[in-house]
C-alpha cells in the first residue's frame, strides 16, 4: 500500500474537522504537557475526542466494527468522551464512519447533507 495514500486520507479527514493530521500518531507526538497525543487527527483537548483513520485493501465480512472497537477502547484508555473511526477501501472514494455522541453524529450528518447539496448544485469537492 502506498505510504502517501493513508497520509492523504488522514489529511482529508483532518481538513473536514478544521484541524491537521497528527504526524506523530502511534504515540510519537506529544502535546504541550509532554503527554503522548493519540489519534490520527489533532483535536483540541476540550472536545475530548479521538479520531482514527484507516485504509485497507478489502473489507472483511465482519465489516469495520472490530477495528472501530479498537478506537473505542483507545478513547476509553485516554479518558476521552467521543471517538470517530473513519475507514476507506483503497481505490474507493466511499468513506465509512462510526462515531459516538448524538451531538457529534449530528455534526457529521450536517456536513454530509451540505456536501450533497453542494454537489447537486453542480459543485465538486
Amino acid at each position: 500500500m502506498s505510504n502517501s495514500m493513508w497520509k492523504a486520507f488522514e489529511r482529508q479527514i483532518a481538513n473536514w474537522m478544521g484541524s491537521v493530521r497528527n504526524i506523530g500518531s502511534g504515540r510519537i507526538n506529544s502535546n504541550d504537557e509532554g503527554k503522548a497525543r493519540p489519534g490520527d487527527v489533532i483535536i483540541p483537548p476540550e472536545l475530548s475526542a479521538l479520531v482514527e483513520c484507516k485504509t485497507r485493501q478489502s473489507f472483511p465480512k465482519s465489516g469495520i466494527y472490530y477495528r472501530a472497537e479498537d478506537t473505542l477502547l483507545e478513547a476509553k484508555d485516554e479518558n476521552l468522551k467521543n471517538w470517530f473511526h473513519f475507514e476507506r477501501k483503497n481505490g474507493s472514494k466511499k468513506i465509512y464512519v462510526l462515531a459516538t455522541d448524538e451531538e457529534w453524529m449530528g455534526l457529521i450528518c450536517g456536513y454530509i447533507r451540505r456536501e450533497l447539496d453542494r454537489r447537486s448544485n453542480g459543485n465538486s469537492i
